[in-house]
């Protein structure tokens, strides 16, 4: 009998950033930047207790203008009065949760106070639809132990922002190929671990991915990042995953699970908040 464990992707980060934290007296550079070596339109949010990074997860740009972000609202929910950094494209600001109808795992966050439309990059683009077979790409900003980190694209953010030099963890960005494989997965909030009231059970209906290769390693952290098509337009917001395990059959035969799985809330769900955004300045 197979055993298949959901994950909220972030809600991990809690604890790997917990154990992560075990200096106390955390100083880090209160700057308004950090390094960045490539343009994307998608953001890391983190949420600090007593000024040190305590969870993080992915987001993204969907409105340029107005300097909104789309992400999952199991991260931004979890703890705190709903203020966040924004960590976009080499500059840090500061973003606020809006208060919106709890109808999926969706949040839209706002950057706070003025800030430069133009120092932005373009906002993402829905998908109209998505199809079973449909290649997609997973994208989001995610923390990676040192034995994972080779070949990939580097964003110094505890290290360097936070000056976490005694880590040996640090922020990737993660683009990976994937194919869709149900656009209707059904999965209730409990079992994903959510309690949250912020988080309905109205809407529970996910598009389930596999990745071409095993990532080997947990998806926690691209939770609330995008998942676009060939065109580079979202189909879906990252949600949860299928953790990597071992299954026994009747006959004492091992089989692996690899880490490939991952589950999105449809970009639709994003469109329906739209409506309530219209006064939002």
């Amino acid at each position: 009998m197979e055993k298949i464990k959901y994950s909220t992707v972030g809600l991990f980060l809690a604890i790997f950033f917990g154990c992560l934290s075990k200096k106390e007296n955390v100083l880090y550079q209160r700057a308004d930047n950090y390094q960045q070596s490539f343009k994307s339109g998608v953001a890391l949010f983190t949420r600090e207790r007593n000024g040190v990074p305590k969870v993080f997860a992915s987001a993204f740009l969907i409105d340029r203008e107005r300097g909104l972000f789309a992400s999952a609202k199991h991260f931004v929910g979890m703890e705190g009065d709903g203020n966040c950094k924004i960590f976009f494209n080499g500059k840090v600001y500061e973003g606020f949760l809006l208060k919106l109808p709890p109808v999926s795992d969706v949040a839209i966050i706002k950057i706070s106070g003025i800030f430069n439309p133009n120092d932005l990059s373009e906002s993402y683009r829905f998908a109209q639809g998505v199809d079973v077979n449909d290649r997609v790409f997973v994208r989001g900003i995610h923390p990676h132990g040192p034995a994972f980190l080779e070949k990939k694209i580097i964003v110094p953010i505890l290290k360097g922002y936070y000056q976490m030099t005694w880590s040996q963890n640090e922020f990737v960005y993660d683009d990976l190929e994937a194919k869709v494989i149900s656009l209707n997965k059904r999965i209730k909030n409990k079992e994903l671990g959510i309690t949250a009231e912020s988080v309905s059970e109205i809407s529970n209906s996910y598009i389930q991915l596999r990745t071409v290769e095993d990532h080997k390693f947990s998806f926690s952290g691209l939770s609330g990042g995008p998942t676009v098509n060939d065109r580079g337009e979202v189909v879906g917001i990252n949600a949860n995953e299928t953790a990597a395990h071992f299954e026994i059959n009747n006959r004492r035969e091992i089989k692996y699970h690899p880490w490939d799985n991952m589950n999105l809330v449809p970009i639709a769900e994003v469109e329906k908040l739209m409506s309530h955004l219209a006064n939002i300045k």
